[in-house]
């Protein structure tokens, strides 16, 4: 769909599969239903965790430096 993708995008479409994943084995009864949202719950975190690095990166009152991938 996209020609390029920022590593943000990409860390929120690989929690958006494993989101899934997670949802379809409790759907499924291989996964209880508190372990699934622990699961999730990780997952989440680790994306705030990359966000917050991403926000670190940019500095968004230097419009003279730009990064590349927006």
């Amino acid at each position: 769909m996209y020609d390029h993708q920022t590593d943000f995008e990409n860390v929120l479409l690989d929690f958006g599969k494993r989101v899934e994943y997670i949802l379809a084995a409790e759907m499924a009864g291989k996964l209880d239903a508190n372990d699934a949202y622990k699961q999730i719950k990780e997952l989440f975190e680790h994306v705030k965790k990359f966000r917050k690095q991403e926000k670190k990166k940019d500095h968004p009152l230097d419009y003279d430096n730009i990064p590349e991938r927006y």
